[in-house]
């Protein structure tokens, strides 16, 4: 007679191993060696193996209609092992993975387009050893929403129904799927020409309004917050915080709201994303096709500091800048400030620097001018003094040439008169005398005109200062109280006089009473 294997939960493992069981680890079931007695483990055999069929029973049983739970059970286990004998490789999704104590428990589904086509409770007896190889191979823990492909027996209990007994794992698979979904992304991205549009935007060269989204009470916001609180105390830059899941089935649509309500701030001059901190293998829920097209769209610059420098999701990608952790994207946003402020004052030195050669040079320009205007003013005056001369001498020449001229003219008249008719004396006196009074108001209107125009010219060179004339070799006469003497009769009245010249002053004494009147230094 062959061995007999058991019906055994986990809980009763201990039990059946006392009363002498054994465990197969080719059938992953206790088993009772051929020729032992089946007694001790009545319950837990099959009922076609019960001890009642190796003797006779005289009480007779009565009818029993239908079958009961466990005999459909015991069916369908028969069945179960009968035509899936062996373990299967089966392709599914992980919806939720439950580690106790030394087992873990896997709920695996399938989906179409739509909806959920199947679904199945799946366990992994010491797992340890699998779960770690699977973490090597892929980089990632064993976490709900991943696609995997597990080799499993198709075990049926009584009591726990079907469930499929995972004995391994192709860790390859999955890394394909997640390969496969990055890959059917980026084409996606590329196909809507939108992949590089956000890595082509350029930070801007400061900051002053910048968006920040992150886990609520994430490890890495604190280190974000510490090193943007002095920015903010001294008014440099202001931030504005939302919060949104980073794992989960709400991820996607929890983000896509937080970037929308942070792109639609006003003049905001970035988006930050940072979560820091927690397992590896949650960045996986970041790989999603909506949340990467929100990003690629931002019409601001999206910075990301994840915070793993070595496992990058496709929002990574995407994005204008990554600065892996939150501490290097706030590092980030301090040394951009702090090099503008930098360039702010070197500029600054270079404009008052240009502004105070400029100045020199403008004072330089200045006097040079100065100078030449005094030059140029010194030898107009000069100029016009002389030509006020020459033309003073010229108008009286010209008067006395007239003056002359008339009065030959009257006396030839009057000595005409007196020859031709001494009757027309009277009326030639007459006629000689309106002459006279002609000439003499035109000979009074000329010169005081030419006083005038002498006047108007002398007040001109005298407007430019005494100096100019005294270097022209006048002199300037005072009193002894220092006021100007303008005539030969107050000069008589005083016996001590100055001589004022363009180099100095020199004191004089009158010599006499006579109209030769002598002057000694």
């Amino acid at each position: 007679m062959p061995e007999t294997f058991l019906r055994v939960e986990y809980r009763e493992k201990d039990e059946v191993k006392r009363l002498g069981a054994y465990w197969s680890r080719e059938q992953r079931q206790w088993y009772v060696p051929a020729g032992r007695d089946l007694t001790p483990f009545a319950r837990w055999l099959p009922v076609q193996e019960s001890p009642a069929a190796y003797h006779l029973d005289e009480t007779p049983t009565p009818p029993v209609q239908g079958l009961s739970l466990r005999e459909v059970m015991q069916r369908i286990r028969g069945c179960v092992q009968q035509g899936l004998p062996e373990a299967l490789w089966i392709r599914a999704e992980l919806t939720k993975v439950d580690s106790r104590l030394n087992h873990a428990f896997l709920d695996l589904v399938e989906r179409d387009a739509t909806r959920e086509v199947a679904s199945a409770k799946a366990v992994i007896w010491q797992p340890g050893p699998m779960l770690a190889q699977f973490s090597q191979q892929t980089g990632q823990d064993l976490v709900a929403g991943l696609q995997v492909l597990v080799q499993a027996r198709v075990e049926v209990q009584d009591r726990f129904g079907l469930r499929l007994v995972i004995e391994a794992i192709d860790a390859t698979y999955t890394v394909g799927v997640m390969a496969q979904q990055l890959k059917i992304i980026r084409q996606t991205l590329e196909q809507e020409g939108i992949i590089n549009r956000n890595r082509q935007l350029s930070l801007p060269e400061d900051f002053f309004r910048i968006a920040v989204i992150s886990p609520e009470d994430a490890a890495g916001l604190g280190d974000f917050q510490a090193g943007a609180a002095p920015l903010e105390r001294f008014g440099i830059c202001r931030f504005h915080y939302f919060t949104a899941l980073f794992q989960g089935t709400n991820a996607k649509d929890s983000l896509l709201q937080a970037i929308e309500s942070a792109s639609a701030l006003p003049d905001i001059q970035a988006l930050v994303l940072i979560r820091g901190g927690g397992a590896v293998a949650d960045l996986h829920w970041l790989n999603e096709l909506e949340l990467a097209r929100a990003v690629c769209l931002s019409p601001v610059p999206i910075i990301t500091g994840i915070g793993h420098q070595r496992d990058q999701t496709v929002l990574d990608e995407v994005a204008c800048r990554v600065a892996d952790t939150p501490s290097k994207v706030i590092e980030l946003i301090r040394d951009a400030i702090q090099q503008r402020a930098a360039r702010t004052e070197h500029d600054f030195h270079t404009i008052q620097t240009a502004i105070e050669r400029r100045w020199l040079q403008a004072e330089r320009m200045i006097a040079a001018d100065w100078q030449t205007v005094r030059t140029q003013a010194t030898g107009r005056i000069q100029a016009t003094g002389e030509a006020l001369t020459a033309i003073h001498h010229r108008f009286i020449a010209q008067v006395k040439a007239y003056c002359v001229v008339s009065s030959r003219d009257l006396l030839e008249q009057r000595r005409m008169i007196l020859l031709h008719s001494p009757a027309h004396l009277h009326r030639a006196a007459a006629a000689l005398t309106a002459a006279h009074t002609v000439v003499l108001k035109q000979a009074t209107r000329l010169i005081q005109q030419a006083g005038d125009h002498a006047e108007r010219l002398l007040r001109e060179i005298l407007g430019q200062g005494p100096e100019r004339t005294l270097r022209r070799g006048f002199a300037l006469v005072r009193d002894a109280t220092g006021q100007p003497v303008t005539s030969r009769a107050v000069a008589n009245q005083h016996t001590r006089l100055s001589l004022e010249f363009h180099d100095g002053r020199i004191s004089v004494q009158r010599g006499g009473d006579d109209d030769q009147t002598m002057l000694h230094h």
